[in-house]
């Protein structure tokens, strides 16, 4: 038996390799009887299908890719060679073929040296096959034989993704970043959520924090689905999947058998098991210079959004700004934390920040006041400022904080700047902006620096560390999960957890011998004080789930049998018949798909079908929206054909209730083709319907505020 400890330094020591890999996507098609006539592939469509899988989420994306516009003919025989990149915690489930419009042959497991040889016997052959191998920790390659120079092929690659979660959101990366190859870019991605058990209200969330929300909508089954929208090429990238969670637990518990082998996946936030709760004093100091973060606005909403989570009723905050050049306190004194406080806060100064940075003049002050008011207080600086890139000046004012008494108050910082500028040297060391500064207030103050960097990470994501950190953390917390008439093994935990938040989750896969209820023993410090709990968990407690839960439990097993490297052959035994029997692809394997009956899925489902209530503009020439969504502005152009005698149409906006928001009558005539373009930054981020009236003509189309 492996102990959870050894697993969980095996993790760390793992995933400090995967984080190292650099991405790479490749899409090429070659014609076999030429061994160097290799050109640029071409992603025709792409269609993303996301479902909710417990702690992670699964993106099944599938793809139509072809040889256009590099002068094949009809009679080649082509050969296409695909490598992409996923993140270094994704699973790889499964993968389809599509042999015609009408059969599917579902990918099978098999070791790679196998796969490989049957691959290679049948293009010889030239027969239809697919291989899909993972070459490294995030790298990967599928290749498909044949495909006509003129023709197309039609594949699905399923995926599992960890999950970001909290007491009433799950959250996870959209991963799109492989559709940036070939030799004509994907102009929009389709993206439609299914239901499960209890998350609703999908968005999709960009590195601003603006969101779209998906719509529900029924299948003829009865089955709920959410339509999508069509993410243009300029938006793909970057985007958030969120959900909302339905009754929102403290603990969430799923457990699994099949053929005898029982398994389990658990979340617990310490919020749950703390008797008395640490409280804490907070001062978020506002420091923004305008020109140089992402806006005002989602910065803002980010911080709402997180501070909510994190601050706990018990707790107090306040906030400090600068009005022109003056400091400011929202209050005199520490205010009571609630969701409501928060709101109204942030809203009533919305307009009475200033757009510049006064970076000493509002650390200074603040440092000062919290000194003052309590003795258990911390800072959290959202700056995007650049006024002390200069060392010498940064240098100066860290000496007159430290006299100011900065090594005995916490310096949390979350830096939103969108661009470097002013970047320098010091010794070994490239700092921009005021990095160099904030870097040190950091480390002399014991807090913590997290910087956005124009949108190299998640807006949300980092501000959302910064306010972790600067809330009283669980340091060396500990689950021991044990069930009725036997124990856990095998016990695995993504994040080697030294300390966590105490609104964040702890997270815990596993399998057991005996039965429920299972009895937890959790343990750790927080604020100088030791916290030691009993729960128990019974059947009323767990979550429905389906093999997802073996198969996020094999693949940290076969990961782990693979760190034994290649001279071992009896662990890459062991990985092989555990990525085979739990359907997981690892290092040693390789997915097949083949023109084969025994490959044939009559059963599966083409969910690429199901309609997202969008259109690509190209779709229909004569109703041109560009772009579509949009941010602010968007052009269109209407053919509505002759007899239309120039006059001016009835442009309306609805919103998805049927309420006019928008209304006007614009247009230039050339020729039968009427333009105009609408200036629409009053409404809000969401779906709604353009209509045009000409005549006694009506147009319509749906159209998405991002």
């Amino acid at each position: 038996m492996i102990s959870s400890r050894s697993f969980a330094l095996v993790f760390m020591l793992s995933i400090g390799f995967l984080l190292s890999l650099k991405a790479y996507n490749q899409l090429t098609v070659a014609d076999v009887r030429f061994a160097n006539y290799v050109r640029s592939g071409s992603i025709d469509s792409a269609f993303l299908v996301v479902k909710s899988k417990g702690l992670y989420t699964e993106q099944s994306m599938y793809l139509t890719i072809s040889a256009r516009g590099q002068g094949f003919k009809a009679t080649d025989s082509l050969e296409i060679s695909y490598r992409f990149d996923l993140p270094a915690g994704a699973i790889v489930t499964d993968t389809w073929l599509w042999l015609d419009e009408n059969t599917i042959s579902k990918g099978k497991l098999y070791d790679k040296w196998t796969a490989s040889g049957i691959y290679e016997n049948i293009v010889k052959r030239r027969r239809d096959p697919s291989l899909l191998f993972k070459e490294s920790a995030t790298q990967y390659l599928l290749k498909i034989f044949p495909m006509s120079g003129t023709g197309s092929r039609k594949i699905k690659i399923t995926y599992l993704i960890p999950s970001s979660i909290s007491i009433d959101k799950f959250s996870t990366k959209l991963i799109s970043n492989y559709l940036n190859v070939g030799s004509v870019k994907v102009d929009f991605l389709k993206v439609v959520y299914f239901q499960e058990t209890n998350f609703v209200s999908p968005v999709l969330v960009n590195s601003k924090g603006e969101a779209i929300s998906l719509f529900k909508k029924y299948e003829p089954s009865g089955n709920i689905y959410y339509n999508g929208v069509c993410l243009y090429k300029d938006y793909i990238e970057d985007m958030d999947f969120e959900v909302q969670v339905f009754n929102p637990s403290p603990i969430i518990f799923s457990v699994f058998e099949r053929n005898g082998e029982k398994y389990y996946q658990l979340a617990i936030q310490p919020n749950s098991f703390l008797d008395s709760k640490p409280t804490q004093s907070l001062l978020i100091c506002l420091d923004l210079d305008m020109s140089n973060v992402v806006g005002k606005a989602p910065v803002f909403s980010n911080l709402i959004s997180n501070l909510k989570k994190e601050l706990g009723e018990n707790d107090a905050f306040n906030v400090s700004f600068t009005k022109g050049f003056q400091y400011q306190l929202y209050s005199t004194q520490w205010m009571k934390s609630s969701d409501d406080k928060i709101e109204e806060v942030f809203t009533s100064i919305s307009n009475q920040i200033s757009s510049i940075s006064s970076s000493a003049l509002l650390m200074n002050e603040s440092l000062n006041w919290i000194i003052n008011s309590s003795s258990n207080g911390r800072v959290l600086l959202v700056t995007s400022g650049s006024g002390f890139h200069n060392f010498n000046s940064a240098n100066l004012l860290i000496e007159a904080l430290k006299s100011a008494g900065l090594e005995r108050m916490p310096f949390h910082i979350a830096d939103v700047s969108s661009v470097n500028v002013n970047c320098s040297n010091y010794g070994t060391q490239y700092f921009c902006n005021n990095q160099y500064l904030l870097t040190n207030l950091a480390r002399i103050s014991k807090g913590s620096s997290n910087v956005f960097l124009g949108g190299q990470q998640s807006l949300n994501n980092m501000i959302g560390t910064a306010v972790v950190n600067s809330v009283p953390v669980l340091t060396n917390p500990q689950i021991y999960p044990k069930p009725q008439n036997g124990y856990t093994y095998s016990r695995y935990h993504p994040v080697q957890y030294d300390k966590l938040g105490l609104n964040e989750f702890m997270i815990q896969f596993g399998k057991f011998k005996g039965e429920l209820p299972f009895t937890l023993d959790v343990t750790g410090e927080a604020e100088g004080k030791v916290y030691n709990k009993f729960l128990v968990i019974d059947s009323s407690a767990l979550t429905p789930r389906d093999g997802t839960v073996e198969q996020i439990w094999a693949d940290y097993q076969i990961k782990y049998y693979e760190l034994a490297g290649s001279k071992n052959q009896a662990k890459i035994s062991d990985a092989i018949s555990l990525s085979i029997d739990s359907r997981v692809l690892g290092l040693y394997t390789a997915f097949l798909c083949l023109e084969d009956s025994s490959f044939f899925c009559p059963n599966c489902i083409d969910e690429s079908k199901t309609s997202t209530g969008t259109k690509n503009s190209s779709e229909d020439d004569k109703f041109i929206v560009s772009p579509n969504p949009f941010w602010d502005q968007i052009h269109i152009e209407l053919n509505p054909g002759s007899g239309h005698s120039n006059e001016l149409p009835l442009i309306q906006i609805y919103d998805l209730q049927g309420k006019i928001v928008y209304q006007t009558k614009d247009g230039s005539w050339s020729g039968d083709v009427l333009s105009f373009d609408l200036n629409v930054t009053e409404l809000k981020a969401g779906m709604y319907i353009l209509v045009i009236k000409l005549n006694d003509k009506v147009f319509k189309k749906k159209i998405i505020k991002l």
